[in-house]
């Protein structure tokens, strides 16, 4: 009888570290937990739920499962496998465990968001939205639906759309950082890139664990770093190599010449165009690495 309120502080304690965004912490705490009580189901789910947020897909997939196994009734346990299950690529199994999920709680709105989630995955489009309609229908005061719904809307190419979900989202949570995330997604392919680009900046403000975020704005940056710039330049250096070609000597100088003043024209631009990023953005962008946009994860 004494471990439990040990396992009840052990569990509260990891709550509050996964909210405050520190799973690592979380987890060190839970793996004692589940130590000293192996028959819970809420610790192995929590810590499932802290692997998934430090990118151990697999490892949350095992203890997701070992959940199940001791308490099948719980839908969060389903709803984590299918989380874990979609991430690896397996849709099939993933879909199975987002219908269990839904079976067990029908009325949970973050079920039918997950349903949402891996039928959109599996490219069922029609699917995902009547999941996600029903999430809102559930709780519109919540932003589960509204974030699921800007998911399925962007996925579409839908991005007017995209944005007046998650803007919906927002004014129920203005710090819900999937639907900022999904809003900066929104105005960046609709021309609006720093806006964008400050949409993403917070949602990683907001969620350090997720690098969602920070990737859409690494890929954003870049584009709102070079514009149509560098399209510009290499059309410039096709005319220079035609222009040495068929031109004399002077022709050639003066094409080169041209060449030269526009690259150094574009990479000023770039620079000032970096200083007014966020300075990790900047860094990013920086280091080279292209990525392309993500769209979050519920869990």
């Amino acid at each position: 009888m004494t471990d439990l309120p040990i396992s009840f502080e052990g569990i509260a304690r990891a709550r509050s570290l996964l909210d405050l965004g520190r799973p690592a912490e979380a987890a060190e705490i839970l793996v004692r937990v589940i130590a000293a009580e192996p028959g819970l189901a809420e610790p192995r789910l929590m810590l499932s739920l802290a692997q998934l947020r430090m990118g151990l897909t697999k490892e949350a997939l095992q203890t997701a499962e070992g959940a199940v196994a001791i308490d099948p009734e719980w839908e969060w346990g389903h709803r984590l496998r299918a989380i874990t299950l979609n991430r690896l690529g397996r849709r099939r199994p993933a879909i199975e465990a987002a219908k269990e999920a839904v079976r067990l709680a029908p009325e949970t709105p973050e079920s039918w968001s997950v349903m949402a989630e891996v039928q959109l995955a599996a490219g069922k489009i029609n699917d995902a939205q009547r999941a996600a309609e029903r999430a809102r229908e559930l709780a519109p005061n919540r932003t589960d639906g509204h974030v699921a719904l800007s998911i399925v809307a962007i996925h579409c190419r839908k991005w007017k759309e995209a944005e007046l979900h998650a803007r919906a989202a927002l004014r129920i949570d203005p710090e819900d950082a999937a639907a900022i995330n999904n809003l900066g997604v929104a105005l960046g392919h609709q021309g609006r890139t720093e806006e964008a680009i400050d949409h993403f900046a917070s949602s990683s403000r907001l969620d350090p664990t997720d690098p969602t975020a920070r990737q859409n704005a690494t890929a954003f940056a870049r584009k709102y770093a070079w514009g149509f710039g560098f399209l510009a330049w290499y059309v410039i250096f096709r005319v220079v190599v035609t222009s040495i070609r068929s031109a004399g000597g002077q022709g050639a100088a003066l094409a080169v010449a041209v060449l030269v003043t526009v690259a150094v024209w574009l990479f000023l631009r770039r620079r000032r165009r970096l200083a007014k990023l966020p300075p990790h953005i900047a860094d990013l962008v920086r280091d080279g690495r292209r990525r392309r946009f993500r769209l979050p994860g519920r869990s």
